[in-house]
């Protein structure tokens, strides 16, 4: 009965915990706890509903800031869809070779302390700059 009722009280916990890969069904955004709107790096997801960093009706307008080129992948590395939650391996942001180094020209909005905006293919990814950690994402943005 104790472990029964152990178990259930860690399915609780884990239940209630927020979701870290919520694309509300669109598959274009990740991004931390959803429900709550921030994160450990005190992130607001509700940016999005922000008209200053409305990248895609930015983009609508002036498509050619959004055309960087060919991305030149890591060697050995190949596309994967990371979601928020997630760590990117090393190779692809250690050296700041993706990093955009002003993401508002893209209408995104600043990155928290020790946080970057990178290019990760056509996405841009949010991430702790230190360890990977990615804060959020946004999918499809570049061209």
């Amino acid at each position: 009965m104790k472990r029964t009722l152990a178990r259930l009280g860690v399915l609780l916990v884990c239940a209630s915990s927020p979701s870290f890969s919520d694309h509300g069904g669109r598959g274009e955004v990740g991004s931390l706890d959803q429900a709550h709107h921030v994160d450990p790096y005190g992130w607001d997801s509700r940016w999005r509903t922000d008209n200053r960093f409305n990248w895609h009706a930015y983009r609508t307008t002036n498509g050619k800031i959004f055309r960087l080129g060919r991305f030149s992948a890591p060697h050995g590395d190949h596309y994967q869809r990371y979601d928020a939650g997630e760590y990117l391996p090393p190779i692809n942001f250690i050296s700041g070779d993706f990093w955009l180094r002003d993401a508002t020209v893209f209408h995104l909005p600043p990155a928290p302390t020790d946080a970057r905006w990178i290019r990760y293919y056509n996405d841009a990814l949010i991430i702790d700059a230190r360890t990977g950690y990615i804060i959020d994402a946004v999918y499809g943005i570049f061209r």
